[in-house]
């Protein structure tokens, strides 16, 4: 969890993603991931960015830079 928190506060939440490398490292479900997210004391637009909101906005950016 600290290097959680340490990867939101040095860039910001806006840069942090959620994500696994599955199929090569088995994969928590989504709940455990959101359970430790909700320990680091995150606002609901932070959390709502890293479980999603950032990922879109990378793919959307790229898809118009097309």
């Amino acid at each position: 969890m600290t290097a959680i928190r340490f990867a939101i506060e040095l860039p910001g939440s806006d840069h942090v993603l959620a994500g696994s490398d599955w199929p090569i490292m088995p994969i928590a479900p989504r709940q455990q991931v959101e359970e430790t997210l909700s320990k680091l004391d995150l606002t609901e637009p932070q959390m709502a960015a890293i479980l999603g909101g950032n990922a879109m906005r990378l793919l959307t950016e790229h898809i118009a830079s097309q």
